[in-house]
Protein backbone atom coordinates (compact mmCIF):
# COMPACT_ATOMS: atom_id res chain seq x y z
CA UNK A 1 0.00 0.00 0.00
CA UNK A 2 1.16 3.51 -0.74
CA UNK A 3 -0.23 6.91 0.18
CA UNK A 4 0.84 10.55 0.18
CA UNK A 5 -0.37 13.79 1.72
CA UNK A 6 0.42 16.72 -0.59
CA UNK A 7 2.35 19.69 0.87
CA UNK A 8 1.89 18.64 4.49
CA UNK A 9 4.84 20.64 5.80
CA UNK A 10 3.81 24.29 5.55
CA UNK A 11 7.40 25.53 6.01
CA UNK A 12 9.03 23.80 3.04
CA UNK A 13 5.87 22.57 1.19
CA UNK A 14 7.14 18.98 1.06
CA UNK A 15 4.68 16.10 0.97
CA UNK A 16 4.46 13.15 3.34
CA UNK A 17 4.64 9.52 2.12
CA UNK A 18 3.54 6.27 3.70
CA UNK A 19 4.28 2.68 2.65
CA UNK A 20 2.98 -0.66 3.91
CA UNK A 21 4.43 -3.86 2.44
CA UNK A 22 2.76 -7.23 2.87
CA UNK A 23 3.69 -10.70 1.64
CA UNK A 24 0.59 -12.86 1.58
CA UNK A 25 -1.42 -11.86 4.64
CA UNK A 26 1.67 -10.99 6.65
CA UNK A 27 2.78 -7.43 7.39
CA UNK A 28 6.39 -7.18 6.24
CA UNK A 29 7.38 -3.54 6.61
CA UNK A 30 6.02 -0.03 6.94
CA UNK A 31 7.62 3.37 6.54
CA UNK A 32 6.47 6.98 6.69
CA UNK A 33 8.55 10.07 6.02
CA UNK A 34 8.69 13.47 4.33
CA UNK A 35 9.43 13.33 0.63
CA UNK A 36 12.81 14.66 -0.49
CA UNK A 37 11.38 16.80 -3.29
CA UNK A 38 8.69 19.48 -3.56
CA UNK A 39 5.80 18.32 -5.74
CA UNK A 40 3.40 20.58 -7.60
CA UNK A 41 0.26 18.45 -7.31
CA UNK A 42 -1.38 15.69 -5.31
CA UNK A 43 -0.94 13.33 -8.25
CA UNK A 44 2.79 14.01 -8.39
CA UNK A 45 3.20 13.40 -4.64
CA UNK A 46 1.25 10.12 -4.99
CA UNK A 47 3.57 9.10 -7.85
CA UNK A 48 6.66 9.84 -5.74
CA UNK A 49 5.19 7.74 -2.91
CA UNK A 50 4.33 4.88 -5.28
CA UNK A 51 7.83 4.94 -6.79
CA UNK A 52 9.38 4.69 -3.32
CA UNK A 53 7.04 1.81 -2.45
CA UNK A 54 7.88 -0.14 -5.60
CA UNK A 55 11.61 0.45 -5.08
CA UNK A 56 11.39 -0.86 -1.52
CA UNK A 57 9.26 -3.82 -2.62
CA UNK A 58 11.69 -4.84 -5.36
CA UNK A 59 14.65 -4.55 -2.97
CA UNK A 60 12.95 -6.77 -0.39
CA UNK A 61 11.91 -9.26 -3.07
CA UNK A 62 15.51 -9.59 -4.28
CA UNK A 63 16.71 -9.91 -0.68
CA UNK A 64 14.23 -12.72 0.03
CA UNK A 65 15.13 -14.51 -3.20
CA UNK A 66 18.81 -14.42 -2.25
CA UNK A 67 18.03 -16.23 1.01
CA UNK A 68 17.71 -20.02 0.96
CA UNK A 69 14.18 -21.43 1.36
CA UNK A 70 12.41 -18.07 1.25
CA UNK A 71 9.06 -19.66 0.40
CA UNK A 72 8.10 -17.19 -2.36
CA UNK A 73 7.38 -18.68 -5.77
CA UNK A 74 6.04 -15.86 -7.94
CA UNK A 75 7.01 -12.30 -8.79
CA UNK A 76 5.95 -9.44 -6.50
CA UNK A 77 2.51 -8.00 -7.23
CA UNK A 78 1.92 -4.27 -7.21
Amino acid sequence: YSDADHATDKDDRKSFSGTLLMYGNTHNAWKSKNQKCVTLSTMESELVALTATITEMLFRDQLLKAMPSHGLDGPPVV
